[in-house]
């Protein structure tokens, strides 16, 4: 899948390990790139239910956006990029969704 990043300071700190981890620690910076390797590897959003991270879409005022663990109680969240696959109802299809824009690490809990 194609990722993309809301924040270009972001995007420069994912993509230097060293950064990572000055900015979240060993344990997250670590979680932070798995989660990026998986959400490149597969094709679209759906593929991304049964796999390792617990990624989810989520609800209420997060409606459209999926997130996934990292440690306890952050979660990389993402979007779909423009323009949106959408259900007879409205709603996001998602497996057809093969690009997407991470909007940060979020405690939203």
């Amino acid at each position: 899948m194609d990722v993309d990043f809301e924040d270009e300071s972001f995007r420069r700190e994912a993509e230097s390990h060293r950064t990572l981890v000055r900015r979240n620690g060993d344990k997250r910076a670590s979680l932070i790139e798995r989660r990026l390797n998986t959400l490149r590897a597969v094709d679209n959003v759906a593929d991304l239910r049964p796999l390792p991270g617990r990624f989810h879409p989520l609800s209420a005022d997060r409606a459209g956006e999926w997130a996934c663990d990292l440690d306890h109680p952050y979660r990389l969240v993402f979007e779909a990029t423009p323009p949106t696959p959408t259900l007879p109802d409205g709603g996001v299809d998602w497996s057809w969704v093969t690009r997407i824009t991470i909007r940060g690490v979020v405690d939203y809990h």
